[in-house]
């Protein structure tokens, strides 16, 4: 503990260096840190390096060599395993089988690298879409004559190339390299198979890569049984098509008893990026019990970026991604795809003029990147569990899973075993699932109590009703004989309620509160049930609003509970007839305002990053890559800053953040808070939802005014529903335009001030992308947004003052 926290303390003082600071300042290489981090559970700290660097008999660079041996316990050869140039000349056939020219001269060149160095190897892919050699098109027949064609190859042909590819490459560094990238990104990004050569080899009624990828995991764990075997893809690192399609063939795979071990996110990010559910996919894809990796990890930045901002937003991103992978005991290494700006494939092979990527400069001294690498390894501590309980029922499962389980993501492990196939049903928002029931058998029960119900506590769920003629159970827990306490619906009022049964079962035996509204069946509602034990009472609240509260008497003892909290279901048999998402356990009673932030359907804190911190997750898209922000020199970023002229949407400038998929239901009540700050008149948007043709609503300026407009309808020609508020001027101001669907009413709030509403409105559905800074049929915004959230629910003034100012 004492190593521990001296290496916290040396590395805490680099960590918001804006300025390189020289390598001879970093003594502590990463790699010890990395082992003593998480309490000395450790993980390996890597990254890929190139054999002509480190090649005395070459050009070698002896102070790249000598960095790369005192910084990482892992190495990647970075593109000298790969096929293209371990085969650089076409084989050919003698007696019916291949005789190979392979080249590993410099992929021997980094694995006798790392054996001086006693670093472990990661084989950098066995099989990929991508560098095929020239020479494919002449491959050669099973008749020994080249095929002009590769679409002509047999399946035959091509299945026993790749049966020695895989065979012969582990072969040659059997026990040398410990971990093999056997198949390299399988999906496109909407989830689809990305075609190749080898899925064209397993031909079925619809093509299909499961046959060469489940093949090439089996041949290579044959060919050594000691390595770990994974595989590897970009672009999952959020809730993405692509992310699911991969969870659900790593499923498949892990049920036909495939020997993989692990799951690699590359994770090659943008200076914007939130990562916000980063650490959610690790888990996910552990659960499913594998391994998980950060395996090809940089964060690009252009060349021409001159302030200290953007080395600041850079580490920060590293910073996450670290964080992540610590939070999650299964995630083993972290590889950097490159650890110099000197050497860095970002710009001058994916993106170029994007060339400083990485950790250190072009000289090899530390940028703020790799201080706050340190910084996350030297001071990782157990996240603090701020909830008893947190199962979100978005678990990504098949419909004919036998055994389905509602992970805890509170971090306490108190997983959900769920009856009836409840799970993996439509959800909130598209893209998103939920737990469904069918109102017979339907739950999700945990092992042991969650809450002490003696003491106070809060729990909240969003619920969906499908049948309203009985009563009905959303959350409860279980003491001896009747539920400790139960949230739910009640068929004889009509009503929401949360109730606790008395030990001393004085009066009725249970006390409820009831809510004031009427459910409204397939509308999502979140519903909050409180015990405050300190007040002596129940609280109900209803879309984050106290709703009603009722004080049993002096003598009421909530129940001791010992037994399972339940998900859609009571001990007594009843069950919920409909959908359920998000559900939370505190063990205290939460704010007013902690309550409505659990509603937020997103929020963008908008720190230098555009991620959302809300239960979705999401990450915003900048666009271009290059966007502008406001704060203080050298400080991380406040807020947004965009930079467009008012009716010029071709400049660089012309920038906005998209945030897909679809944030809002627009048909339905909702509300849009953001602070604004103007640099330019004119008519503009800072927050808007597309639907085809127009935008579902506009939150900004309208002739000269603040404003929050809805077309009346998506279409060319439409009337303009619009409440306008006072002039609108330079300086930080906040808006909020509410939409009340039940009332036919829009409302406006400038800076916590109610504008004249209008009456006699309607709106419509829009399922696209929402955006910061811009709307389909509007001018975009020149100025600063920050702090924007989003809520499917109408908010009053009182909710409205219980959002914080802007941080």
């Amino acid at each position: 503990m004492k190593r521990t926290g001296f290496i916290a303390a040396a590395v805490m003082a680099a960590m918001f260096m804006v300025e390189p600071s020289p390598a001879a300042a970093d003594p502590i290489p990463l790699k010890t840190l990395a082992a003593a981090a998480r309490a000395g559970d450790g993980i390996m700290f890597g990254s890929a390096i190139q054999s002509a660097l480190i090649d005395p008999d070459s050009d070698g660079d002896e102070t790249y060599e000598q960095r790369a041996a005192a910084e990482f316990s892992l190495i990647a050869p970075e593109n000298d395993l790969i096929w293209e140039v371990t085969e650089p000349t076409e084989p050919t056939r003698e007696g019916g089988e291949w005789v190979h020219n392979y080249a590993w001269n410099r992929a021997e060149e980094v694995v006798d690298f790392a054996d001086r160095n006693g670093q472990t190897i990661i084989g950098h892919h066995l099989v990929w879409h991508s560098s095929v050699p020239s020479w494919w098109p002449r491959m050669p027949g099973p008749d020994g004559k080249p095929i002009p064609n590769p679409e002509a190859y047999t399946p035959q042909v091509v299945r026993e190339f790749l049966q020695d590819r895989v065979e012969d490459t582990v072969n040659r560094f059997e026990g040398r390299i410990g971990y093999w990238s056997v198949v390299n990104e399988v999906f496109a990004e909407n989830g689809s198979w990305r075609p190749s050569i080898w899925q064209r080899a397993y031909p079925n009624p619809v093509p299909d890569s499961y046959g060469y990828i489940a093949d090439s995991f089996r041949w290579a764990h044959a060919a050594d049984a000691n390595a770990k075997l994974y595989i590897n893809e970009y672009g999952v690192e959020g809730n993405t098509a692509k992310a699911r399609a991969l969870y659900d063939l790593v499923k498949r795979l892990r049920n036909d008893n495939v020997p993989i071990h692990g799951v690699g996110f590359q994770t090659h990010r943008k200076l914007t990026d939130g990562l916000t559910g980063f650490a959610d996919m690790l888990r996910r894809f552990a659960d499913l019990g594998v391994e998980v990796y950060i395996t090809e990890m940089d964060v690009r930045i252009h060349d021409t970026a001159t302030s200290g901002v953007e080395l600041l937003q850079q580490a920060e991103v590293y910073g996450r991604a670290v964080r992540a992978c610590l939070d999650v005991a299964a995630c083993k290494f972290i590889n950097l795809w490159g650890f110099t700006d000197a050497h860095s494939w970002i710009g001058t092979v994916f993106h170029i003029g994007w060339g400083r990527a990485t950790v250190l400069t072009n000289t090899l001294a530390a940028k703020p990147a790799y201080n706050r690498i340190a910084a996350e390894l030297a001071g990782w501590t157990a996240p603090v569990q701020n909830m008893a309980g947190w199962w979100r029922l978005d678990d990504w499962v098949a419909p004919d899973d036998a055994a389905m389980v509602a992970s805890d993501v509170s971090g306490h492990g108190r997983p959900a075993a769920v009856a009836g196939f409840a799970l993996g049903n439509e959800g909130r928002m598209p893209g998103y699932t939920a737990f469904r029931g069918n109102g017979v058998s339907t739950q999700a029960t945990t092992t042991g109590p969650v809450l002490q119900t003696p003491q106070s506590f809060t729990v909240s769920a969003w619920v969906s009703l499908t049948d309203t003629t009985r009563d009905q159970v959303v959350v409860s827990q279980d003491a001896a004989t009747s539920a400790a306490f139960s949230i739910g619906f009640n068929v004889a009022s009509q009503k929401w309620y949360f109730s606790m049964a008395d030990t001393y079962a004085q009066g009725p035996g249970f006390y409820q509160v009831f809510s004031t509204v009427t459910p409204q069946p397939g509308a999502w509602t979140h519903v909050t049930g409180v015990w405050n034990r300190a007040w002596g009472r129940l609280v109900l609240y209803v879309n984050g609003k106290l709703n009603a509260a009722v004080a049993p008497p002096a003598s009421f003892l909530p129940k001791a509970s010992t037994g399972s909290l339940r998900i859609g279901a009571a001990l007594n048999g009843r069950h919920l007839a409909g959908s359920i998402s998000d559900v939370r356990a505190y063990q205290r009673v939460l704010s007013d305002a902690e309550i409505l932030d659990a509603t937020s359907l997103g929020y963008f804190g908008l720190n230098g990053q555009t991620g959302d911190t809300s239960f979705f997750l999401r990450d915003g898209s900048s666009r271009p890559e290059v966007i502008r922000w406001l704060g203080t020199p050298d400080q991380m970023p406040n807020a947004l800053r965009l930079t467009a002229g008012p009716n010029d949407s071709t400049r660089i400038e012309a920038v906005a953040v998209d945030i897909r998929p679809q944030v809002l239901r627009t048909d339905r009540s909702y509300s849009v808070s953001a602070w604004v700050n103007l640099e330019a008149t004119g008519d503009m948007v800072a927050v808007a939802q597309d639907g085809i043709h127009r935008s579902a609503f506009r939150l900004g300026v309208r002739a000269g005014k603040w404003s929050f407009a809805i077309p009346s309808a998506d279409a060319d020609v439409v009337t303009m529903q619009v409440v306008n508020g006072p002039t609108a001027v330079a300086g930080w101001t906040h808006l909020v335009g509410v939409y009340d669907a039940e009332a036919r009413q829009i409302r406006l709030y400038v800076n916590n001030v109610a504008q004249t509403p209008a009456a006699n409105v309607t709106s419509w559905a829009s399922a696209n992308t929402l955006h910061l800074g811009q709307a389909l049929d509007a001018p975009r915004w020149v100025g600063g947004i920050d702090d924007v959230r989003i809520y499917q629910t109408p908010l009053t003034l009182n909710e409205i003052s219980l959002i914080p100012a802007r941080s």
